[in-house]
């Protein structure tokens, strides 16, 4: 599904909802699946979105719809609000009958590859199960323009982001499930950005690839302190670095583009404070 820009006035939070889109993927293995099972899949330039079918235990085939429903508004939310931050189409893909190991075990290199040609900035799934007290959702995701480079480094294929939040203290509704999963933290905006910022700049456009990867440094820095990056056993301390590894990877390549005449090759790019991003 092709989104509309959306007014920058309207950004909301909701960039942070992906990570239960993240627990809306399912996909079988094989580099062919990302065509054969979804033909929305397609070589595009327009950056995607891939989501599927959720896996949820103990819901009623009604509230299966309902759980695949939340999850594609929440696609829809974090698409919009970025198409309009980056001025840029973002597709939103359904691929129901995809459906990776819940351990990453089926990315290897070619299906990676095969993404990456897509323009997929990452694949997302995951399950949501509301038969034991409270309930409990985990969320795994793929970014694949991010793992993309790894490739050549042989195995160990790169891992997976997983979530899991569990609710014990009482039920909870599937719909709160979902918002609690996206609203806690900025985890998603900073991956949204950093893989739309990696494919921005591999195609030669550097001014929006640093906007991005700006964006993701600033929600980074304004985040470092949220459990929920050490509850994706990630370490803020080691992100932040390499986001600015890539930062700087970005003006690297756009002064060896003769073809390029943005400001990135200005001296002025850098603040005295040796930050890329002034703000962040």
């Amino acid at each position: 599904m092709r989104l509309p820009s959306w007014p920058r006035d309207r950004r909301c939070r909701w960039l942070l909802a992906a990570n239960i889109v993240a627990a809306s993927l399912a996909p079988a293995s094989g580099p062919a699946l990302a065509q054969g099972s979804c033909p929305g899949i397609s070589p595009s330039t327009e950056p995607k979105f891939v989501i599927s079918r959720l896996v949820a235990a103990g819901l009623k085939d009604a509230d299966q719809i309902k759980a695949a429903n939340y999850a594609y508004q929440a696609a829809l939310h974090l698409a919009v609000t970025l198409s309009a931050a980056w001025n840029v189409p973002i597709d939103v893909v359904q691929c129901g009958q995809r459906a990776p190991n819940v351990d990453g075990s089926d990315f290897a290199p070619d299906v990676v590859r095969e993404l990456n040609g897509r323009n997929v900035l990452f694949e997302m799934w995951g399950n949501l199960s509301t038969s034991q007290a409270g309930g409990k959702a985990t969320a795994e995701g793929l970014v694949v323009t991010f793992v993309f480079p790894m490739l050549k480094s042989g195995p160990p294929w790169p891992q997976t982001a997983r979530l899991t939040r569990a609710f014990k203290a009482k039920a909870v509704p599937m719909k709160d499930m979902f918002t609690s999963m996206f609203t806690q933290g900025r985890h998603f905006e900073v991956f949204a950005a950093v893989a739309f910022g990696m494919t921005e700049s591999r195609n030669n456009r550097f001014d929006s690839a640093q906007k991005a990867l700006c964006q993701a440094s600033l929600a980074l820095q304004q985040s470092r302190g949220d459990p929920i990056w050490s509850d994706l056993g990630l370490d803020t301390k080691t992100l932040g670095p390499a986001i600015d590894a890539l930062l700087q990877n970005n003006i690297d390549a756009a002064k060896k583009d003769t073809s390029y005449r943005g400001s990135l090759t200005s001296p002025a790019t850098q603040p005295a404070s040796g930050r890329i991003c002034p703000s962040a």
